[in-house]
């Protein structure tokens, strides 16, 4: 999944995840922190493997249960231990989530290995046929994406972007634009004084 996939289907399932847990919308610092925790199993591996190659493939130990659990937990215990409830789950929904939807997308689209991405170093997933760059590879399959899309062969992943980005846009609104409003609020606190002079 892409980046912009993660980050809906993260908002999506925090959205729900907040008004379950604490009764109200998100607000803009967790969901910055939950924009983070979306990207941050590929942040961690992409980077890890098609640059450094530590690992063989994309799928390493920023993806893996075996460091996402107790990472989790202890942003968890630490949120709870400052009174920053909100920023914890935050944090499990955007890691979780990425994990969620990339072995759901593995199993959807019949990939050979669903669970192995995530279970780093208990599965150790076969490398790359070819060595590449981070650029490189980005771009590779950037363009194989958008050739996929233009050629009509990704209807799939059009239709699930559709759905998926139209829901949380229209959540997004529902929920009062958090992370868009406080950066407006910001904007309007720090103009008064100018004004006033």
């Amino acid at each position: 999944m892409w980046p912009w996939g993660h980050l809906a289907f993260g908002y999506l399932l925090y959205s729900l995840s907040s008004r379950a847990s604490f009764g109200e919308a998100p607000v803009g610092g967790p969901t910055l922190v939950l924009a983070v925790a979306t990207q941050l199993p590929d942040l961690v591996d992409k980077p890890l493997s098609w640059s450094l190659r530590t690992f063989e493939t994309g799928f390493g130990a920023g993806h893996s249960v075996f460091v996402a659990v107790p990472a989790v937990a202890a942003v968890a215990v630490l949120a709870h231990h400052v009174d920053r409830r909100q920023y914890g789950l935050a944090f499990a929904v955007g890691y979780g989530s990425h994990l969620l939807a990339d072995v759901a997308l593995a199993a959807v689209l019949s990939k050979s290995v669903v669970f192995g991405r995530v279970l780093w170093p208990v599965v150790d997933l076969a490398g790359y046929e070819t060595r590449r760059g981070f650029v490189e590879r980005f771009t590779s399959y950037f363009l194989a994406f958008g050739s996929d899309v233009l050629s009509g062969e990704a209807s799939f992943y059009v239709g699930l972007y559709v759905v998926l980005f139209g829901a949380v846009a229209a959540l997004w609104s529902y929920d009062g634009w958090p992370v868009l409003r406080e950066a407006k609020q910001w904007v309007v606190d720090h103009a008064e004084p100018h004004r006033r002079r």
